[in-house]
């Protein structure tokens, strides 16, 4: 009986409990919607004049403006009438999130008794744009990959984004920058249309490792500067040697058998003479041309990739000429 007794006891206790829970929150409520007074006649005029102007503003198309006369009628009154002319000049920009946000405001709008018919239109046609919305915002998921436990920084559009993983963005071009200290940010700029899900994934990577790549890729740049610069000078001194070795054997040409032997005493073994150095360091300057090529075209690809660049140009090795001063068949300079 006694126990009894106690749980009935108890029971009571926790209705009085709850009334007085109940009681409490209304009288919150009650103060809160007191601490808010009406709008005075001065912001009535004031809302009014900027749902004119609104009005005016759409007449003419231009819906930017015509949107910020009606926020500023809707931030005063706070009635459907005035929020859902924002939901229909967002619309007209393409602003869809802020559309839906606005119909959410139109909607919420308690329904008083009595009520006049434009707040219950207004609020009908937020409730039916607030499903049609839903299947029209784009979906945007970002995906952040780091090396550490740092979090990073996710901006869309210039805006900083808390929580990044899952949010709703309007259709049209979209920057997304992500960062963290001591990382190398990333960036990816994409178009997002109506009704579309889209999954967007960034790395970041240690700036340590950045740096080291440089600056192991920068290594390469003398090296690549000595090949190519003997390269050059090796074509230069060959082609000029060359054609002074080509000049003597034209010379010989003339009184020598076609057999290249020449009749003696004609004074002409200083014009052989002539003929073969030249011939000779020709060959030797295209032979050191050619090493230079092969040592300066591979440091240099490797060195500009490092960078992130394609090379833009090479040389390839220029003609040899053979000991009678004569040009090897094929042979060619190359510069791409």
């Amino acid at each position: 009986m006694v126990g009894s007794l106690s749980s009935w006891e108890y029971a009571r206790q926790m209705f009085v409990a709850c009334r007085f829970v109940a009681l409490a929150s209304l009288l919150i409520a009650s103060a809160a919607s007191a601490a808010e007074p009406e709008p005075s006649e001065r912001d009535r005029n004031i809302a009014r004049e900027s749902v004119y102007q609104g009005d005016d503003f759409t007449k003419r198309g231009d819906f930017k403006r015509a949107l910020e006369a009606y926020r500023r009628a809707n931030d005063i009154m706070q009635v459907p009438t005035t929020a859902i002319e924002v939901v229909r000049a967002s619309l007209k920009l393409g602003l869809l999130v802020e559309a839906l946000a606005a119909c959410e405001q139109t909607a919420a709008f308690p329904q008083q008794s009595g009520e006049r018919a434009p707040f219950t239109a207004a609020r009908n046609e937020a409730l039916k744009l607030m499903t049609e919305l839903h299947a029209r915002i784009p979906q945007l998921s970002i995906a952040v990959r780091t090396p550490t436990d740092v979090e990073p920084q996710v901006v869309v559009d210039g805006k900083a984004l808390q929580p990044y993983a899952q949010s709703t963005q309007n259709p049209g071009h979209h920057i997304v920058d992500a960062s963290a200290p001591g990382l190398v940010s990333a960036h990816d700029e994409f178009d997002l249309i109506e009704g579309q899900t889209k999954r967007v994934e960034l790395v970041l990577t240690p700036a340590v490792t950045a740096a080291a790549a440089t600056k192991s890729g920068g290594t390469y740049w003398p090296l690549a500067f000595s090949g190519l610069g003997l390269a050059l000078a090796g074509v230069a001194t060959g082609s000029v040697t060359g054609m002074l070795s080509l000049n003597a054997a034209n010379e010989l040409s003339q009184v020598c058998r076609p057999d290249a032997s020449c009749p003696p005493n004609l004074g002409l073994e200083s014009t052989i003479d002539r003929r073969n150095t030249f011939a000779t360091v020709a060959t030797i300057a295209f032979a050191a041309a050619g090493v230079g090529a092969v040592v300066g075209l591979p440091s240099l690809i490797v060195s500009v990739r490092a960078k992130k660049d394609a090379p833009r140009e090479g040389l390839a090795i220029g003609p040899l000429f053979d000991s009678a001063g004569k040009p090897v068949l094929g042979a060619s300079i190359t510069v791409w």
